[in-house]
């Protein structure tokens, strides 16, 4: 750890006063007396808005069927693995980045790295921005759901009962039968006005920045648990029900382990659900205070955001078996995977209820649905609005939340299109399965491997300088001691030093080898299998557009987030012009015999 306030090697930080400037002007007349940053109202509202912030549609919709489809209970094993080797790892380098620089996700990055600027420009543009979008073009569905079961309140029947599909498809989506088909109408306009209301809802949530998101999150976070839970408890009493968790259970099989396509399921639900990637939990720890212990809140978060996603597989296999029951069929038959089982199946399943009236199981379905969906958009809104913040900190937070979801509901409408499905599903598959494994490995190569503030080759000359040792061995041994753990090892110092939390000799290892290794490896397998078996949904043939559609893209997607980075790489200032101000600093060389950090 660094003992002397005058070491080279690293900046100093001050909880309330950090700035971006490598040169701060000292004539406290001249200078501008900068706002505090905001912050959450307590540690609990902070926890709240983190957990809202994670959990998703995918922890309810996704994650039963990956366990149902890669062997059941055994598919926790990498499930598991792929929590505590990755997801908790890179979650608390991106939580503990934004609370030790209190910036958001690209103004930290560049405090660590001014090349790695365009890596965090993609997370928030591709990861954050690209998703938020669609994500509430899919919030727009529920409110239409939820529209449809408030009208039917006192009636017995819901609207769909006699055909999901048909009316999720037509009277829903206005959907066409391909995504250059819009023979079925131009626009849904239900969706439409549902989407206007999202981004109303989410404009007066988070117009003044965290102060009122975390009120709103004591209300909005508890939802889907509550409304899991009694979900839960209607569908109990259904007539097959139970039939439905045993065959989840009973899907065990340990050979899966062995088939690749189960490992990379598990680790792309782990970045998927943990909101890596996309700059949200950069965002969120820039408001905690510099000294709140950040490795207690993400084993909080990633417990909590764990546990709702194991506790919606039963509730989500007690209503299919309840609906397999119904019609006589097994649960193969009616387990659907994604959107489907969210707007088809499981409604469907609700028009079925007997002893309560359709009406509640449907409404308390699309009242956690609708929870699970808001959340995400509030932390993916917050991680947009905090750069636009910190880049304009004179700008009403308001106005720039009024921008942002202004510009999100413009951008949206065209979701709304008689094809905007096929769009949606497209665009989920690549952000999830390549975008944010790619920004993920990235983010891994830049602490672990780039981030140190002089070279490996300067660290080892100095230390050289100030020993007085200078023979091969020594040599050889100065660079084992600094090379092994060189930039991550510099970022292990400054969190220790200015955050007071001891990040162990293991996650540094994570971080700087096994993580970037399991994403590339990750990111090659699935590109491998896209190519043997391009992206298709519904049996819809390269004839109708869909396939080469999605390969295009896919491939505008994972260019603009290599184009993007590489931009930052190329347009910001060389890594030797922004030590020359810390090479200026050197007048005494006693000061380099300081040990940089403590494994």
């Amino acid at each position: 750890m660094i003992e002397d306030d005058t070491s080279p090697y690293y900046e100093k930080f001050h909880d309330d006063d950090f700035s971006m400037d490598d040169d701060v002007d000292t004539n406290k007349n001249n200078k501008k007396k900068e706002k505090e940053r905001a912050r959450w109202g307590n540690r609990i509202s902070f926890l709240l808005g983190s957990i809202g912030g994670a959990i998703g549609f995918g922890n309810f919709i996704r994650f039963p069927f990956l366990v149902y489809k890669y062997g059941g209970i055994s598919f926790l094993i990498p499930y598991a693995i792929a929590l505590f080797t990755v997801g908790i790892p890179i979650f608390f380098f991106e939580l503990s980045l934004g609370q030790l620089y209190q910036k958001s996700a690209i103004y930290s990055f560049i405090q660590l790295n001014k090349r790695s600027s365009g890596i965090a420009f993609a997370m928030v543009a591709i990861g954050a921005f690209i998703a938020m979008i669609y994500y509430a073009v899919i919030l727009a569905w529920v409110c239409v759901y939820f529209a449809y079961t408030v009208i039917n309140i006192y009636k017995w029947d819901l609207p769909w009962a006699n055909d999901p599909e048909k009316f999720f498809n037509e009277d829903v989506l206005n959907l066409s039968s391909s995504a250059i088909d819009y023979a079925h109408g131009f626009i849904a306009w239900k969706v439409t006005i549902g989407l206007g209301f999202v981004w109303i809802f989410c404009f007066f949530a988070i117009s003044f920045g965290v102060k009122t998101s975390g009120i709103v999150a004591w209300v909005t976070v508890p939802l889907p648990f509550i409304t899991a839970i009694a979900l839960f408890i209607a569908t109990s009493f259904q007539s097959g029900a139970y039939g439905g968790v045993w065959a989840y259970i009973k899907q065990t099989n340990f050979k899966l382990l062995l088939d690749p396509n189960t490992w990379i399921a598990a680790f792309s639900q782990i970045l998927f659900s943990l909101q890596i990637g996309n700059g949200v939990m950069t965002a969120f720890g820039s408001y905690n205070r510099r000294k709140q212990n950040s490795i207690v809140d993400t084993f909080l978060i990633s417990i909590a955001n764990c546990t709702f996603s194991l506790f919606s597989g039963f509730v989500v296999f007690l209503i299919l078996g309840h609906l397999a029951n119904v019609q006589n069929t097994t649960i193969e038959e009616v387990t659907t995977k994604g959107l489907k089982l969210a707007f088809i199946a499981l409604p469907q399943s609700c028009s079925f209820f007997s002893l309560i009236p359709p009406v509640i199981p449907a409404f308390i379905l699309f009242l956690m649905l609708f929870s699970l969906g808001v959340d995400s958009v509030f932390a993916q809104v917050e991680s947009v609005t905090s750069v636009l913040h910190d880049a304009i900190p004179i700008a009403p937070v308001p106005l720039l939340a009024f921008i942002v979801c202004f510009f999100s509901f413009i951008l949206g409408v065209p979701l709304t299109f008689s094809n905007g499905y096929y769009v949606i599903e497209i665009v989920d598959h690549y952000l999830a399965n390549y975008a944010l494994v790619l920004l993920a490995l990235l983010e891994c190569l830049i602490v672990g491997w780039f981030a140190a503030p002089i070279s490996l080759k300067e660290k080892v000359t100095l230390h050289i300088i100030s020993t007085g040792k200078s023979s091969f061995s020594d040599l050889s041994l100065a660079y084992l001691k600094f090379g092994v753990f060189h930039s991550i090892g510099d970022y292990v110092a400054n969190v220790r030093e200015y955050m007071g939390i001891n990040p162990t000799f293991l996650w540094a290892a994570l971080m700087k080898y096994f993580i970037p290794l399991v994403m590339f490896l990750l990111f090659a397998q699935s590109l491998v299998r896209e190519i043997i078996q391009p992206y298709h949904i519904d049996g819809l043939a390269l004839s109708t557009g869909y396939t080469l559609g999605s390969i295009i893209i896919g491939l505008l997607m994972l260019i603009s987030v290599l184009g993007i980075a590489c931009c930052g790489v190329f347009f910001s200032p060389k890594h030797k012009d922004i030590l020359q101000s810390e090479r200026d600093k050197l007048t005494d060389q006693d000061n380099f015999n300081k040990e940089l950090f403590d494994l």
